[in-house]
């Protein structure tokens, strides 16, 4: 067992009996009665002692330095408390929280051995951190003037935290997940009052803002604070690097209107620092959010002029490769190039290239190439994305594969390939595993087992609730989907439904790809409905969403297989023909 030295400063918390160590009382969760004479004030002066006695001696006697800092700044938080107490109210907060934490050490101590207690101190480690931030916010709130002397520990293992937190779950990412908006105070204040190491906070500001991205996607406070750095030689990098992690954060959370100014942002700091290979960075991916929404004319001008500009020389290989990557999928949306010419400047580069390859085959078979050459060649790609390629080129070939065998008829090959792709990401990319579960509840649909598409949606969605209210993209994929299962089935007025929520949220999100597709679905249920009228009216606005993305009409699907409603819905192939009942209707 662990000694507990501590227990001897403070006999009247020791168990009644001395086979366990660890913090304990004469019954287990029970309180100890305070007398009567004493007032509330002592009564929390003993347990604020008590407390940060306890922590103290815990820490003395642990062997991981991240619980040695975590146990410190809780005594350090403690302390302060000690001094900003305002009424009642707060004195009891503090005192049920300060009974709490000799809980929580009671059960991380009293049945922990040598062997074991790094297991039993990380459990409680994590109980302390969540329990703890409403101290944390009320000294905060309760200090007149804030300080980095009287906070200097509590922003020193807050930027320790977001420096050492990755992509991984660990014991970093669950302080993120307890403390964020006290890590968000503390950056934003110090943000407004510049310490003496100025560069760390730009970069704990940076790498928070990529913890809540990777971690726990929400709106920050953060961009004021982010907006009024002052603009000189020394800060230009580091705003930049602030304005490009807030831009990520936006765009996880489909707010691509403001992903895109903080990239532009972002991209005049980095060029006026010198820094082209970070400015192209953020413009590719700029360009990237513009073919999200279905932009691709303005995604393929604003690419082509980059590759027009003076930083164009001074880039990576790798860099340029990537660009060319966005460039021809723009253009292959666009139609604007042979799908000989597409994805063939890229295939050389140690990183993009295997990408390229697959894209070039995938564009060969959305122009209308052999199906069987282009599937032998994917086949052969899939080989070597298993032994050198990463899990997002193994995704593009087998969604590649499923179209294939989607638009030949094989559809539980289709469903096969994608139900692959789930299984790639589970436990790892939820979002994707509910994209792919959309995918194979439309193929299940168009074999017939409308119920199973349903079950499918409805069961995938389950899991992934925060992500399908954070992330629009997957919300209007997810309406969409579900719009094409129930046309499918011949429920018009629940599909019409679906059609409708798809539109009022791509207008939200600027998404004009989706939204061409549902008012197309309007078009072909007032069709079927033999109101011509209305149809046309459906199908003219679906033109002229054609002509803002740049895609031909006729190709509104020849890039997006996966995404076509069924084949007996002919509304729109006759109006673009100018075939009865739409001659004369389509100018």
């Amino acid at each position: 067992m662990i000694d507990a030295p501590f227990l001897t400063l403070y006999p009247e918390a020791m168990p009644s009996k001395k086979t366990k160590a660890g913090l304990g009382r004469s019954k287990k969760g029970s309180k100890q009665p305070a007398p009567e004479t004493e007032s509330q004030d002592d009564n929390l002066s003993q347990a604020l002692a008590i407390a940060i006695a306890a922590i103290n001696a815990t820490k003395e006697i642990v062997p991981i330095s991240l619980a040695k800092g975590i146990l410190g700044t809780v005594a350090n938080i403690l302390t302060i408390a000690q001094s900003v107490i305002k009424n009642k109210s707060d004195s009891q907060m503090i005192f049920d929280r300060c009974e709490n934490i000799r809980e929580i050490l009671e059960s991380a101590t009293k049945e922990a051995t040598e062997d074991d207690l790094r297991g039993y101190l990380g459990h409680a480690l994590t109980q302390l951190n969540k329990m703890l931030a409403p101290i944390r916010h009320y000294v905060r709130d309760s200090l007149q003037a804030p300080n980095s002397t009287c906070l200097q520990e509590i922003r020193t293992f807050y930027y320790r935290t977001v420096d050492s937190c990755s992509e991984e779950h660990d014991q970093y990412v669950d302080i993120i997940n307890s403390d964020h908006l006290n890590i968000e105070q503390v950056v934003a204040f110090n943000l407004a009052n510049i310490p003496d190491d100025a560069e760390k906070t730009y970069d704990a500001c940076g790498r928070f803002l990529w913890c809540l991205e990777k971690h726990l996607p929400r709106p920050t406070t953060l961009t004021p604070a982010i907006s009024n750095i002052i603009e000189n030689s020394s800060t230009w990098a580091l705003k930049a690097n602030c304005l490009s992690a807030l831009a990520m954060l936006y765009y996880t959370l489909s707010q691509l209107v403001e992903a895109s100014q903080a990239f532009q942002a972002a991209e005049v700091l980095y060029l006026t620092a010198g820094d082209p290979e970070s400015m192209g960075d953020c413009l590719i991916t700029r360009a990237d959010l513009l073919r999200c929404q279905g932009r691709f004319i303005q995604s393929q001008n604003l690419l082509e002029n980059f590759q027009h500009s003076d930083s164009w020389e001074s880039l990576s290989e790798t860099t340029k490769a990537r660009a060319w990557v966005f460039l021809d999928t723009a253009r292959m949306y666009t139609f604007t190039a042979s799908a000989d010419e597409l994805f063939v400047k890229s295939t050389e580069d140690c990183v993009w290239g295997l990408d390229s390859k697959i894209w070039h085959w995938r564009a060969k078979f959305h122009y209308g190439g052999d199906a069987v050459q282009v599937n032998t060649r994917l086949e052969d790609l899939y080989l070597q994305c298993t032994s050198i390629g990463d899990v997002f080129d193994r995704r593009d070939v087998l969604e590649g594969l499923a179209e294939i065998a989607f638009c030949e008829g094989r559809l539980s090959d289709a469903m096969n390939n994608l139900q692959t792709v789930i299984g790639i990401f589970e436990g790892q990319h939820s979002e994707d595993v509910l994209w792919y579960t959309v995918r194979k509840a439309v193929v299940a649909s168009k074999q017939g087992s409308c119920d199973l598409a349903r079950e499918l949606i409805q069961k995938g969605s389950e899991p992934f609730q925060f992500f399908s209210l954070r992330n629009a993209r997957v919300f209007v994929h997810r309406s969409y989907g579900s719009a094409c299962i129930e046309l499918t089935a011949g429920e018009c007025n629940i599909a019409e439904s679906y059609f409708t929520a798809t539109i009022e949220a791509c207008d939200m999100q600027g998404n004009l790809v989706l939204k061409a597709f549902s008012i197309r679905g309007l078009g072909e249920i007032a069709f079927a409905r033999s109101n011509f009228v209305l149809a046309t009216q459906r199908f003219k606005e679906t033109q002229t969403l054609c002509a803002e993305m740049g895609v031909p009409p006729q190709h509104l699907y020849s890039c997006f297989l996966l995404d076509t409603l069924p084949d007996k819905f002919k509304g729109w192939s006759l109006f673009l023909e100018g075939l009865s009942p739409f001659a004369n209707d389509t100018t």
